[in-house]
């Protein structure tokens, strides 16, 4: 009977233990007073140094070393919470502005107003969401080197004169959230930085594409107005909407992440930022594609190859472990990547090489006319960069 409860005990100890272990993984969004996700929130276990951060969703996952131990939810502008970790259902966690946090922060280089004001008088006419809500997954280091390209203001054409335009039909959109980073640091952001294409580009009209009945490839959508700055002028918006792409036609894809992990790279809104960017790319695979990635500093290394779209785990494990340090040997990096994208080419498929870098090549070929003669005749072989 001694010999029964003792085994009976040991099991329950057992039990209790492999509960235990098996439930110290706690996941959860956190949002702010108006339900708005805050991407970048740091979720950190007390007394450890194991932490997360949120992603552009506003969600989390950690896995904690202790289920005892309490989280911490911390960010910029906002009251931090010290909250009990809740196993096995999602946590919803609010975060509530810290009006003496924001009032504290102060646009350099411009009038001493705190960002609250400027802010708040801003989007009081704007009737948007407050810059605060949606700052990005990083933050702004003070002395890290940013350069902008310097490009001329478009200058005024009289359309008696030149009555011809050409459309771009690229959407890039970065400048937007790159300005807001800056404002969310109280920063006023190089005057390079401002894009104005990007912003317009950077929010959803909900224009409606051309029907699939339709053999155009695009929809034109115009709006004719008076300029509100100078009543002089009037104002032509011209938008252009595409078909929707039948994600179900896609051709499979090939392809192989080149991730630049040099020392340049180091900095919060750099190799961080690559890394949660490729996983955004990751969700959107399936098990007919193909992933391999390559790192490179003061050389280059496989980190992953021949990887399917659906093995969504080992490729998030692949680099989630990428670190900055050393040089730059692009050029060695590139040929390697090449080399692979070959070895797992798909007929018919789309077969590419995407290079994430801040462009600093220091060890080997650096050229750029070399690279881009190697990029061309690479092209050649249907890989494309």
């Amino acid at each position: 009977m001694k010999n029964l409860k003792l085994i009976v005990f040991v099991i329950s100890l057992i039990t209790i233990y492999c509960f235990t272990a098996k439930n110290t993984l706690v996941e959860g969004v956190v949002l702010d007073e108006f339900n708005f996700p805050i991407i970048g929130a740091s979720i950190l276990e007390q007394g450890t140094k194991n932490g997360t951060s949120t992603d552009v969703d506003g969600k989390f996952s950690l896995k904690m070393e202790d289920s005892n131990n309490l989280l911490e939810v911390m960010y910029i502008g906002y009251n931090s919470q010290v909250i009990k970790p809740s196993f096995g259902s999602k946590m919803t966690i609010k975060l509530k502005a810290s009006a003496d946090i924001l009032s504290e922060i102060v646009v350099m280089g411009a009038e001493k107003r705190s960002l609250k004001q400027q802010v708040t008088g801003y989007f009081r006419n704007a009737h948007h969401t407050p810059l605060n809500h949606i700052a990005p997954p990083f933050q702004y280091e003070p002395g890290s080197p940013e350069n902008y390209k310097h490009f001329e203001d478009n200058a005024f054409k009289k359309v008696t004169e030149a009555p011809l335009s050409t459309m771009s039909i690229d959407v890039d959109r970065a400048s937007y959230s790159n300005i807001r980073r800056y404002i969310n640091q109280g920063q006023m952001p190089p005057i390079d930085a401002v894009r104005t294409e990007e912003m317009i580009n950077y929010f959803n009209y909900d224009y409606k594409g051309p029907s699939t009945k339709d053999n155009d490839p695009f929809k034109i959508y115009t709006t004719y107005t008076e300029c509100p700055w100078n009543n002089n002028h009037t104002i032509l918006h011209v938008a252009m909407k595409a078909q929707e792409l039948n994600r179900d036609k896609i051709p499979s894809s090939n392809l192989v992440f080149l991730i630049d992990v040099s020392g340049s790279m180091s900095s919060g809104n750099k190799l961080p930022l690559v890394i949660e960017s490729f996983k955004l790319l990751i969700n959107q695979l399936n098990e007919n594609d193909v992933v391999s990635i390559v790192k490179y500093a003061g050389s280059e290394t496989v980190v992953a190859k021949g990887v399917r779209g659906n093995q969504k785990e080992k490729l998030y494990n692949a680099i989630a472990d990428l670190q900055a340090g050393g040089s730059t040997a692009g050029a060695a990096g590139i040929k390697s990547a090449y080399a692979i994208g070959q070895e797992y080419y798909i007929e018919g498929g789309n077969n590419r090489v995407i290079l994430a870098t801040d462009g600093d090549f220091n060890v080997g070929a650096s050229s750029e006319g070399d690279l881009v003669r190697l990029i061309k005749e690479k092209k050649k072989t249907g890989i494309y960069l």
